[in-house]
């Protein structure tokens, strides 16, 4: 009989072949009772959410370890794919998920699909949270981040084909062999249904030989697996009743199978306590396929009993699962809501922003928690994962992009302030070797005050800009203290020669002979310029020469403005002898400050003339501005012929 015609007998649920039946009605009971766990386990998985994908080896009736056929202990199997799946991926960094993967790629590759999906989807959370770190204001430090992160990518993206490649073969592999086994276990049937028409002929161990050979036959296609086994045991028990097999045979067998499903359900009965649900739920579908696949019909009397215990104990089983289930998916609700959390929360930073370095620092440090926690918060729906995921990259992107144009326009400013510590810079080296103590360091100070007004430059040039302005300002400074401590002993020199020449004064005549003794005046005059300084607490002393010297020109009929005129020309020679060209030039500008100041002054007045109606010489308001414009206007020629004197002396 050809695999088409067997095809062909395979019969629905809950029909024998032919409607007929053993005499015990055995295979009928037993048949229906087998169907109840793998309805209840369809009906559980359309309303709720599976643990975990069945692999190819939990779908075979017995366990083999994928390389080389071996049998293995259900529990053993079950013990070893939960330790592989303990590992928290999110806590290894690049290079841990990647030797993990590579690991993972010596394993049979139908045991690793969860562990690779996992580890794939830490990855990519490793690589994008790489990728807004590398979004950075310094060039540099991004261009190495994305090269790193690319080098990773590369190497993983690597033993991902090599998975792939994997997995599909395998799956190409499974294909031809569920198709080999199909044909196979239809030979057996049509084997089975050949012995069974042999009736009184027939062979036990042609059948037991049957079984061995249809217990080893590895998987078919899912959507056949049912009609397939049930068309088996139909024919089975028909064997049975045809056979009119010898009392005693039966009851061994019966017994055999009594005892086989009774440590079944002595297994099942401790996974109920079994603190692992995954596992408990895992095992308990193996022990189905064993009920199913390993062991035959019992007694008519033990057939409700030890179902009923069968099936109390799956029934525990799935409540805990369904219970276990329920809190999962609470959790993953929680899980959920604490990473939207986080995202709403970086959002928010996004949008406040920050007005300085500092405060984007700390934004930066605030977004980083929040990351942690985002990653940390666990597992969230699979049908919500992506949806979550988009969000969070979502707002890392509005942060940094906002932080980017911070530092953006920050660096732009940056660049404007460099130009202005330049200048100051420049500035302050080139007054450091001034001896015009005071002006210098007044200016100096205001350079110092603009300094810290100015902001951030970049760094690369910072601590250079700092040093220059520091190292000019200590020069001129220290210099200036040095000169205070040597002027201390000519301040006093000073004094002493000073003091001489008052006697000097206080000694001189005025006499007949007025051009001598002007001439005379000046000397003394010019000597006591020549001087120098003496110490604040003789000022007491230059008033009082100055005033003997008035007294001296008022008895020689000197006006003050030609007395004025005279002490600016002797000290616009002294600058010019000691050649001070700055303290020269500063009384140049100060000369002309003073004719712009008065022409000003006097030209407003002559404005403010022209508001009077009339302009009478009478009108006593018009007279009193005249006369301060006369006082103004002689002032200003003064002024004028101060500056004719400074034009007419050449400092060499």
């Amino acid at each position: 009989m050809t695999s088409q015609d067997t095809t062909k007998d395979i019969l629905p649920e809950n029909q024998a072949e032919g409607q007929i039946q053993s005499p015990a009605q055995d295979g009928a009971v037993e048949t229906h009772a087998q169907e109840a766990p793998e309805c209840a386990e369809k009906e559980e998985e359309k309303n709720e959410e599976r643990i975990e994908e069945t692999s190819a080896s939990e779908q075979q009736p017995s366990q083999k370890d994928g390389t080389d056929g071996k049998e293995q202990d259900p529990a053993e199997v079950a013990k070893e794919k939960e330790e592989r799946e303990q590992k928290d991926y999110r806590k290894l960094s690049a290079e841990e998920l990647i030797s993990e993967f590579g690991a993972l790629l010596e394993e049979p590759v139908q045991h690793i699909n969860r562990q690779v999906r996992a580890l794939k989807e830490a990855f990519d959370s490793f690589i994008s949270s790489k990728t807004t770190e590398n979004t950075s204001y310094e060039p540099e430090a991004a261009t190495e981040g994305n090269n790193e992160t690319s080098s990773l990518k590369e190497r993983f993206s690597s033993l991902w084909e090599t998975y792939r490649e994997k997995r599909d073969k395998y799956s190409a592999q499974m294909a031809v062999e569920q198709k080999a086994n199909l044909e196979e276990r239809l030979a057996l049937i049509d084997e089975l249904k050949d012995l069974i028409e042999k009736e009184e002929n027939a062979s036990i161990k042609e059948f037991h030989n049957i079984q061995a050979r249809w217990r080893k036959c590895g998987m078919v296609p899912r959507e056949q697996s049912s009609a397939v086994w049930q068309t088996y045991q139909h024919h089975v028990e028909r064997f049975f009743d045809y056979l009119k097999l010898n009392r005693e045979f039966r009851d061994m067998e019966f017994e055999r199978n009594l005892a086989d499903k009774n440590k079944i359900i002595a297994r099942a009965e401790e996974l109920i306590n079994e603190p692992s649900i995954k596992k408990a739920f895992e095992e308990l579908q193996l022990l189905h396929k064993m009920w199913k696949e390993d062991t035959g019909p019992v007694a008519s009397e033990y057939r409700d009993q030890i179902w009923e215990r069968f099936s109390a104990a799956t029934r525990a089983i799935h409540e805990r699962r369904h219970q276990f289930l329920k809190t999962q998916k609470e959790t993953l609700r929680a899980n959920m809501d604490a990473k939207l959390a986080s995202c709403e929360k970086i959002e928010a930073l996004a949008k406040e922003g920050a007005a300085s370095h500092d405060g984007w620092q700390k934004k930066i440090a605030e977004v980083e928690s929040l990351k942690e926690q985002f990653r940390t918060s666990g597992p969230v729906p699979d049908s919500r994962n992506s949806e979550i995921w988009e969000r969070f990259k979502e707002v890392n992107r509005l942060f940094n992009q906002a932080k980017n144009n911070y530092y953006k326009e920050l660096k732009r400013s940056q660049v404007s302030n460099l130009a202005e510590k330049q200048a100051l810079v420049e500035r302050a080296e080139e007054i450091k070797d001034s001896t015009e103590w005071n002006q210098t360091s007044a200016e100096l100070k205001s350079l110092q005050a603009k300094w810290k007004e100015i902001g951030h430059v970049p760094r690369q040039k910072s601590d250079e800009l700092w040093a220059r302005f520091r190292a000019a300002c200590n020069h001129f400074f220290d210099n200036m203290s040095e000169n205070r401590k040597s002027g201390d002993a000519s301040l006093a020199a000073n004094l002493k020669a000073k003091e001489e020449i008052m006697a000097q004064a206080e000694a001189f005549k005025v006499s007949d002979d007025i051009d001598k003794s002007l001439e005379e005046l000046k000397s003394i005059t010019a000597k006591w310029r020549a001087a120098g300084r003496i110490p604040r607490s003789a000022k007491n002393l230059e008033d009082k020469f100055n005033s003997l010297v008035d007294s001296y020109f008022d008895q020689l009929k000197i006006s003050k403005r030609e007395v004025s005129q005279m002490r600016f020309k002797d000290k616009i020679d002294q600058i010019v002898e000691e050649g001070n060209k700055a303290k020269f030039y500063s009384e140049s500008d100060y000369v002309r400050r003073k004719i712009d100041e008065i022409t000003r002054e006097v030209q407003q007045l002559k404005n403010n003339i022209e508001f009077f109606s009339s302009g009478s010489a009478d009108n006593p308001l018009v007279r009193e501005v005249n006369k301060k414009i006369e006082r103004e206007s002689a002032i200003l020629e003064q002024w004028k012929e101060k500056l004719a004197y400074i034009r007419s002396v050449k400092l060499d």
